[in-house]
């Protein structure tokens, strides 16, 4: 299975396992309905308990929600969150475990029903899901206590700046779905968002750190080999 689609089940079976225990995310499992009517694969996904694994797929899955406003500058500072994690998790994974194994972080609006739907993820070796797991933690939790470097958010800022510069496919659809549920205004343009972007201090980093992964209400899902 490719890794995008492996992440588009995994999240589904999320939405679907978070629905048959918390009435709350019916919005959100109604929305998946809507979204995926036509699709094959998602009425499979629906008949699945789990996702098989092999010796070639194990790893770990941590979800978050937030009620947070979904706006220029949250969606550039979700981008640039999510830029900097990835850096930092990558860093620390494999200086626990001595091997570019996946690591990152994803944040996700789900504007219909008005809020986040945020992961933190690795794939490692079954052996080392706990020790994964801890470092993420205490990467998240890091920043969260102290605001990032200067010199780490001037990088992810640079890496940034250069993906809200080119015209991309999904930049252009995801806007324009986005525009069915938000103000133009609330969208932005490229010009917009870089401008946004130039403006975020570690400061904002830091806080919304804390708004989008609350540490002490998150979801985990270890997926092992054996």
């Amino acid at each position: 299975m490719r890794p995008l689609l492996t992440e588009q089940v995994e999240i589904l079976q999320t939405h679907k396992d978070n629905y048959d225990n918390n009435p709350h995310w019916t919005a959100v499992v109604e929305l998946d309905d809507a979204r995926y009517q036509d699709s094959p694969w998602y009425h499979f996904n629906l008949t699945q308990e789990e996702i098989d694994a092999d010796d070639r797929h194990s790893g770990l899955s941590l979800q978050f929600g937030a009620e947070v406003p979904v706006t220029v500058k949250t969606m550039v500072i979700a981008d640039l969150i999510s830029t900097l994690l990835d850096d930092l998790l990558e860093s620390a994974v494999r200086e626990e475990l001595g091997e570019p194994y996946t690591v990152g972080a994803s944040l996700w609006p789900l504007i219909e029903v008005g809020m986040w739907d945020n992961y933190l993820r690795a794939s490692v070796p079954t052996e080392s899901l706990e020790q994964t797991n801890s470092t993420v933690v205490e990467t998240v939790a890091a920043l969260i206590a102290s605001r990032p470097a200067e010199a780490d958010l001037a990088q992810a800022k640079s890496a940034l700046r250069d993906r809200y510069q080119l015209d991309r496919n999904s930049e252009i659809i995801e806007a324009l779905l986005q525009r069915r549920h938000l103000d133009d205004a609330l969208v932005g343009t490229p010009e917009h968002r870089l401008a946004v972007l130039d403006e975020i201090t570690t400061a904002d980093v830091q806080r919304y750190v804390s708004l989008f992964f609350n540490l002490d209400n998150r979801i985990e899902l270890f997926l092992s080999a054996e």
